[in-house]
């Protein structure tokens, strides 16, 4: 993917404007920008009590309000190589398809997934179309999916592991994330030999880490997609 940015929001008149931070830390540190205001900002978060531009709730309730309100949230997920559109619902499935044409305009690849929830945590598109797809105008199946926030926070638990011989694929869509050992099984019957100390470990893209347990390797690895 040669696109400049990895974020970007599409106001309500559908300018793309780039992020060039976290979508949060945008809209705190410049909410007039956004339509909001700095009162608003610091009441949300002293409701949540959290810090001012935290990935917790009142994170999640600021993005909601700005996407209600017609701003669409663009983020692209480099290990499993798709865009993910957040929306009001299938109302702004025309505005998907132009920010669709956008990116490939500006040299993201035709088979690159694209990923569109609305608030109330539906899935727009097919789950498996790419963003020449959506632009094309796929955008016309609708399935549950999980909350809204797990989409601002992306997370894989142990429910999303199946283990074969010891080895569990992560995928998103067709495209694989991570995979991940359990050493003990995946190299019995061998003579590989593996520290005890680190019974797990996570294969991705940037490389292999050793981990001490499978919460570890599983922290690791939304770790490492959260900081994309």
């Amino acid at each position: 993917m040669s696109i400049e940015y990895e974020a970007y929001w599409m106001k309500p008149d559908n300018k793309v404007i780039p992020v060039t931070q976290r979508h949060i830390t945008s809209i705190v540190t410049e909410p007039e920008k956004y339509g909001l205001d700095r009162k608003f900002i610091e009441k949300v978060h002293r409701k949540h009590k959290e810090p001012i531009g935290a990935e917790g709730n009142a994170r999640e309730e600021i993005m909601a309000a700005l996407i209600a309100s017609g701003w669409i949230r663009a983020r692209y997920v480099r290990f499993a190589d798709s865009w993910t559109f957040q929306t009001r619902g299938s109302v702004d499935n025309f505005r998907v398809k132009k920010f669709c044409a956008f990116l490939l305009k500006h040299g993201v690849s035709i088979y690159t997934q694209a990923v569109v929830i609305d608030l109330s945590g539906f899935r727009l598109d097919g789950g498996q179309d790419t963003i020449s797809e959506v632009a094309a105008g796929a955008l016309e199946r609708k399935r549950k999916v999980s909350r809204f926030a797990e989409f601002l926070n992306p997370a894989y638990s142990e429910k999303d592991l199946k283990f074969v011989g010891g080895r569990a694929i992560v995928r998103s869509g067709r495209n694989i994330v991570a995979k991940i050992y359990d050493r003990k099984e995946f190299f019995k019957g061998t003579k590989v030999s593996w520290s005890a100390k680190y019974p797990f470990s996570l294969e991705m893209s940037v490389g292999i880490k050793e981990c001490v347990s499978l919460r570890d390797a599983l922290d690791s690895l939304n770790r490492m997609i959260a900081g994309v």
